[in-house]
């Protein structure tokens, strides 16, 4: 594994963690502020979670494509 490899891991995983933990907290603070805790908290974590892991696949699949 190269450096840059490494690099573009890195990136996709604080790209995936930072996504799931924005929306996780666009969900939580909708929900405290029309007091529905915690049903959007868990639908923009699933929201944030797939587009997160569609970021990857993708990712992955046009890396594979490259080759």
């Amino acid at each position: 594994m190269n450096k840059r490899d490494l690099l573009v891991s890195t990136q996709l995983g604080l790209q995936f963690a930072l996504t799931v933990c924005i929306f996780g907290a666009a969900g939580w603070f909708i929900d405290k502020k029309f007091a529905y805790f915690p049903v959007f908290t868990i639908i923009f974590l699933v929201l944030g979670f797939a587009l997160g892991m569609y970021y990857i696949i993708a990712s992955a699949v046009k890396k594979g494509k490259q080759k």
